[in-house]
């Protein structure tokens, strides 16, 4: 699954990022958390990026850090919703 000690570090050092900016990146959230397994996080925070109407949204069905949500019911609808194939 990956080093969940390296990733939480990551997580703590996006929320630091996070909390100084106007909008949070939650794509690159979601990517941390797909990385962790976390899939039902990684998906959150995918539905609030589009709810952001954050661009980076429109390569995660090609990103390979989303490769094990292909199969979720709720990337599914994500995508279809995005109009992606």
């Amino acid at each position: 699954k990956g080093d969940h000690v390296a990733a939480e570090s990551t997580l703590l050092q996006l929320s630091g990022d996070f909390s100084s900016m106007a909008v949070t990146n939650w794509t690159s959230a979601a990517m941390v958390y797909a990385g962790m397994g976390e899939n039902q996080r990684a998906l959150t925070c995918l539905e609030r990026a589009a709810a952001s109407h954050e661009g980076d949204l429109t390569f995660i069905g090609v990103d390979p850090a989303f490769d094990r949500l292909h199969s979720e019911p709720r990337f599914l609808a994500l995508k279809k919703s995005l109009g992606l194939p």
